[in-house]
């Protein structure tokens, strides 16, 4: 029996092997027998850590260290919030785009007109954890720089004592910001709008080149908003307007001025309301959502900040 199976194996084989043999001797001379397929071209898009996030998701950053690596070189722990994201979102302070971040507890009072809150792994980093382009903002009580999100191409959320590497920082962690700036590309964009509470705003967004080779480029950016807002009283407006101009005279030199001018005008939001009252019913009821318990003719806010560098 088990010879009748290795003569079997051996015919088939042999069998297998024939069409084969016959196939390369039908071939012409110098030529083989192939399958052609077409060219598969996978191409990546280059992200800056200067630059917008493509997608959600960031690959690159200069939080942590200062220079433009791959976010997973960094030994810390760091969230990036990108422009698209932002607008999703449609955040329009910068404290509301932190709400999601884990170990950040943005807005603990609710939300308010005139400061960004955000508290850092139980540190408090709107005192001493605020930075622009990995630049410490000036921030004391309540004289504190306010940027508005639109201004901005990133968030950027360093966490825990490895903010030592900026200085003086929260403990806790500190927020990046990452500023807006010439990319040499045709940019333009405007929206405009209006919320249920009465707030309407117009932004604009410029840029471009002013040389055909591109080494020299623009970009100018604004908003404006004002009207109502969900508390009585507490109303106003606010605006800023923000040039930048970039020179790129070869592929490793490049030299960008910036600047933006700030105005806020707006009546405060009167204080923080108690948790009985307002989330659960007190003995006397509850406390209406808009109700505004301060004095409007000196409860009031009015900014003014200006920033230039390169």
């Amino acid at each position: 029996m088990r010879g009748v199976l290795m003569g079997t194996t051996a015919l088939v084989l042999a069998g297998m092997a024939a069409p084969a043999l016959a196939r390369g001797t039908a071939q012409p001379a110098g030529e083989t027998e192939g399958l052609a397929l077409d060219p598969l071209v996978i191409t990546t898009q280059a992200e800056s850590a200067r630059g917008p996030v493509t997608g959600y998701v960031a690959r690159r950053t200069t939080t942590g260290s200062k220079v433009d690596i791959p976010i997973e070189e960094v030994p810390q722990t760091i969230s990036v919030i990108g422009r698209e994201q932002l607008d999703d979102q449609q955040v329009r302070k910068a404290d509301e785009a932190l709400r999601y971040v884990a170990g950040v507890r943005a807005q603990p009072f609710g939300p308010d007109h005139d400061t960004d809150w955000f508290y850092i792994r139980g540190f408090d980093a709107g005192q001493t954890g605020v930075f622009l382009d990995n630049l410490p903002l000036y921030q004391y009580g309540f004289g504190a720089f306010v940027i508005d999100p639109f201004l901005l191409e990133r968030i950027e959320v360093l966490k825990g004592p490895s903010s030592a590497l900026y200085g003086g920082a929260s403990p806790g962690g500190l927020v990046n910001y990452v500023g807006k700036r010439p990319t040499g590309e045709r940019l333009r964009y405007a929206e405009t709008g209006i919320d249920n509470w009465g707030t309407g705003f117009v932004s604009f967004d410029l840029g471009d080149r002013l040389d055909p080779e591109g080494g020299l480029s623009f970009r100018l950016t604004g908003r404006l908003a004002g009207g109502e807002t969900e508390i009585d009283y507490s109303d106003g407006w606010r605006g800023f307007i923000a040039p930048s101009l970039a020179w790129r005279p070869d592929d490793r030199t490049s030299l960008t001025l910036h600047g933006s001018y700030q105005r806020m005008d707006v009546e405060h939001t009167s204080g923080f309301l108690p948790y009985v009252g307002t989330v659960v019913d007190a003995p006397f009821g509850k406390i209406e959502p808009g109700f505004f318990y301060s004095e409007p003719d000196i409860d009031k806010v009015e900014r003014e900040q200006a920033m230039v560098g390169y």
